[in-house]
């Protein structure tokens, strides 16, 4: 078996504990593994340049803000009045024939590092199991519309996650690029 690899891409060089913000996220996905067939560990890093290689399964963009965002004004094409109130955003797109699919979060409402990490699994639950806010929301826990410190996860959502984790469509890697 093999590692699920996660990168948080910080194209705008956002200043923080990374370190931190690695371990705390490698702990909310921790708990999904015992659910997948594909893979016994999860390995999160962070970057601040393009990495020459994105030798990821799971992209998450950090941006300062709807404004400024990479996944839903630049890939998507959406407008930011469109995006305001959201504290993350996942699109996915045919390119070439197949599905990408990129993720973000907007760090001006998330103020803590446990803040930002259960939004980033919430954006990956979008990514993972390709559900729109509709399809997803309705299930509570941390795939409900309104999440903070105290939503509770649910069994249920974590083994979908780690069931649907062996068959990720490809990431995003123009984030990078298309930050100003």
């Amino acid at each position: 078996m093999s590692t699920f690899r996660i990168l948080l891409a910080n194209p705008y060089a956002f200043q923080q504990n990374w370190q931190e913000q690695v371990e705390d996220v490698k702990t909310m996905f921790d708990p999904i593994l015992k659910y997948s067939s594909k893979y016994s560990g999860i390995r999160v890093r962070s970057e601040y340049v393009q990495p020459a290689s994105f030798d990821c399964d799971l992209c998450v963009y950090f941006v300062p803000d709807v404004d400024r965002s990479l996944v839903g004004i630049q890939f998507a094409g959406y407008e930011a009045s469109e995006l305001a109130g959201s504290d993350g955003v996942t699109e996915g797109k045919m390119v070439d024939g197949r599905l990408v699919v990129g993720s973000e979060i907007f760090l001006d409402n998330l103020r803590t590092v446990r803040q930002r990490s259960l939004i980033v699994y919430h954006e990956a639950m979008h990514n993972i199991l390709r559900k729109n806010n509709a399809q997803l929301h309705k299930h509570g826990g941390l795939a409900g519309g309104e999440i903070n410190e105290d939503t509770k996860r649910k069994a249920a959502n974590d083994k979908k996650m780690g069931q649907a984790i062996g068959n990720m469509a490809a990431q995003w890697e123009g984030g990078f690029a298309a930050a100003p």
